[in-house]
């Protein structure tokens, strides 16, 4: 979500800026095709997000968290109060960390399964191992009977 979030703000800013993925990198002594890659999902390292969020004016939790097409003005001109912001900063974050939480708990129960229907599994290959003795066996009897007769 947060990686989403930052994706999405790069690409916002530079366009509501009207700079070119090059004229944005050269603010940030970076080429075109860092920018491009930023804005598909790849993250700049910590210290060029801080120079990011303090060229436009922004918190680091802003840059990352917030969706900036629908808060940017909002948060320059100051219509949005300080404990606004922190809602909508904890808002979005509780909702990562949510998803996040749901995500986990969805591997966990895919790998709860997967243990339960490896016991399963192990399970029916004895029961089919013994049942090969038992056919084995019946064999075995049917072939002495066939030898009295």
């Amino acid at each position: 979500m947060i990686q989403k979030n930052l994706s999405k703000n790069l690409r916002y800013l530079r366009k509501k800026f009207k700079l070119s993925q090059a004229a944005f990198g050269e603010i940030f002594e970076m080429n075109r095709g860092n920018i491009q890659s930023y804005e598909k999902g790849s993250a700049p390292e910590p210290y060029k997000l801080l120079e990011i969020a303090r060229y436009f004016k922004l918190t680091l939790e802003q840059l990352l968290i917030i969706d900036l097409s629908s808060y940017y003005d909002k948060i320059i001109d100051g219509s949005i109060s300080n404990t606004e912001d922190k809602l909508i900063i904890f808002n979005k974050a509780s909702e990562s960390q949510e998803e996040y939480s749901i995500q986990s708990s969805n591997q966990s129960d895919c790998l709860e399964k997967l243990s339960a229907k490896d016991d399963i599994i192990a399970s029916k290959k004895d029961q089919i191992k013994a049942l090969e003795r038992i056919i084995v066996s019946k064999e075995e009897l049917i072939e002495l009977l066939k030898k009295d007769r």
